[in-house]
């Protein structure tokens, strides 16, 4: 079986992905994983391991955006928790 191609992606884009903020709003809300709802289930996923994290450290995540943009707290929030010191 032949390998997955993969690709590079950015926190940015990980943090900006809509499927990412539904991942949180999901966890937060309690409902079950939905992952056949959008294909972008990666971004889906990592929202809810997100906002686990989170919860864990008895703290809201970051907001997602800021006015139109991307959060940059978000963003560095989020490569903290998913970074070689993190927990995701």
């Amino acid at each position: 079986m032949a390998q997955i191609k993969t690709r590079r992606v950015t926190w940015s884009s990980i943090v900006g992905a809509a499927a990412f903020r539904e991942g949180i709003e999901d966890y937060q809300a309690g409902r079950a994983p939905d992952y056949d709802r959008d294909k972008n289930c990666w971004q889906y996923e990592r929202g809810r391991q997100y906002a686990a994290a989170c919860a864990g450290l008895g703290r809201a995540p970051q907001r997602t955006r800021s006015g139109r943009s991307v959060s940059r707290l978000a963003i560095a929030d989020f490569g903290r928790q998913y970074g070689p010191n993190g927990i995701l």
